[in-house]
Parts: C-alpha cells; sequence; structure tokens
C-alpha cells in the first residue's frame, strides 16, 4: 500500500488508483488514498515479502542439517537475491511518515536472512516497524530434513534480533493516525495482544486518533466471491496463469479457527 499523492511527478507513472502498476525501477506499485477524515496528507509505505534468502559463514559453520537442507534446495531468490529490491522500495518512499514491512522478509530463519536484513534494514532505516510471517519461523524451507526445533526456540532467536516487540507494536504518526501491527503467523493469534489492542483503542479514542492495523496473514472475506481467486487476477489483472486461493474462508477468521 503506498499513500503517496505525487507519484507520477517522480516516476512518470499513469493514475490508476486502486490498480497495481509497474514502475520504472520495475516496482509493482499499488497507490491506495483512505479518507481518514484527519485534515492533512500522512504517507505510509508498505512493503510486503522480500524473502531474505541466504545463509552466511556463521550458518556453515553452525552446519545445522535442517538449514543445510534448505540452502541447497530453496533454490528461489537463493543468494540473498532480492537485498537490492530494500533500496529500491526505501528511495520510493523517502517522503513517507512511517515504512512498514509487513512480514515474511526473511524466507526462513538463518543467520545470513538475518545479516541482510541488519544491513539493508535496521542499520539504514532504523524507525522502520515490521510485523513477521510465517516465513520468519521456518527452518525447513524445501528441505529434506524435518524442523523439530521447538517454536519458542525460534521466538527467542526473532525476539534477540527484532529491534521492537515481535508480537505487538502500535506508534502514533503526526498525533493523528496510530499504527498497529500484529503477529499472526499460520493466521493465529498470541496471548496479550487482546490486551494491548484494547488499551490502544480506549487511547486512540481519548485523543481521537485513526487506527491502521498491519497483519501478515490475510482476514478471510467470508464473501463467496471470493472462494477461487486467482492471485495474479489481483497482481496483474488476468495477464498471467494465476493459482486459486480461498480468501473467502482461509487465514485469520476462517471457520474452524479457535474462538
Amino acid at each position: 500500500m503506498i499513500i503517496h499523492k505525487h507519484v507520477e511527478d517522480i516516476y512518470k507513472a499513469t493514475d490508476r488508483k486502486d490498480e497495481i502498476y509497474k514502475i520504472e525501477n520495475g516496482m509493482y506499485i499499488r497507490d491506495v488514498e483512505l479518507d481518514l477524515g484527519i485534515g492533512e496528507e500522512i504517507i505510509i509505505g508498505h512493503i510486503s515479502d522480500l524473502h531474505f534468502n541466504y545463509c552466511n559463514k556463521q550458518d556453515f559453520e553452525e552446519n545445522d542439517p535442517v538449514l543445510m537442507s534448505t540452502y541447497k534446495n530453496r533454490v528461489w531468490l537463493a543468494g540473498g537475491e532480492t537485498a537490492f529490491l530494500a533500496d529500491k522500495c526505501y528511495e520510493f518512499f523517502s517522503e513517507a511518515d512511517q515504512v512498514i514491512l509487513n512480514g515474511d522478509t526473511l524466507d526462513f530463519l538463518s543467520y545470513g536472512a538475518m545479516e541482510i536484513m541488519q544491513r539493508e534494514i535496521w542499520d539504514k532505516h532504523p524507525d522502520t516497524l515490521a510485523t513477521l510471517g510465517g516465513h520468519e519461523f521456518a527452518r525447513n524451507m524445501q528441505g529434506e530434513v524435518p524442523d523439530t526445533s521447538p517454536w519458542e526456540y525460534k521466538a527467542n532467536k526473532l525476539k534477540e534480533f527484532w529491534p521492537h516487540d515481535i508480537f505487538y507494536f502500535s506508534r502514533v504518526i503526526k498525533e493523528k493516525v496510530m499504527v498497529i501491527g500484529l503477529l499472526n503467523d499460520c493466521a493465529r493469534f498470541y496471548e496479550g495482544q487482546k490486551e494491548k489492542l484494547e488499551s490502544d483503542i480506549t487511547l486512540a479514542r481519548e485523543k481521537g486518533l485513526k487506527i491502521l492495523i498491519f497483519a501478515h496473514e490475510p482476514i478471510a472475506s467470508h464473501l463467496e466471491k471470493y472462494r477461487n481467486y486467482a492471485i495474479d487476477d489481483i497482481l496483474f489483472k488476468g495477464d498471467a496463469s494465476g493459482f486459486p486461493i480461498d480468501f473467502r474462508n482461509r487465514f485469520a477468521g476462517k471457520t474452524a479457527s479457535d474462538p
């Protein structure tokens, strides 16, 4: 999502509100304008799914069988291929009031992937807020060795690396808008998030703030028209063959979800 009124002036892009289009540096962009009734423009840069796929010297020295099998078999975006995209994104969002990474920044949990994220995100853009997706907790990614490490072990590694709370964050922008990030990997939420959300909603009501919530997993729509929705129809308007995804009853809030 991009709230950016002068994208045309920068990249000579055509004015296609609420559609996805490609700009000169190769990025795919979607402009979304929300009238929040706050009396001024706030620009939020929304980036998702960078999928840093990389193993470094520390990974090879540790020689974990699960990770080494992933390294061997996970060829998609291998070698940290997408690291350069971060610079493109942040160049585009140079005037943003806030940049939010919305999950799957790491393709799998490795020292190499965290090294790229540290170098390209936290060191250069420390004010970034970042939710987590399911990939941050993955170690076996198309590998042949099952990952038997406890979820808590992986969560603790991520807590040590992440500069802010991995489960919940909130920040007020220009005393007008509160952005909230929730960890909901694998379409589930976690203990303590509800209470923090309730507290922030109370604060927002007291101060007259609008709230925007960011989470990696979509919310199930429960609308029949989204039963078999091809993802490429969203991205490329039917120009590429897509695969159907059930946005009606998949992800967070699906019928079978735990209450």
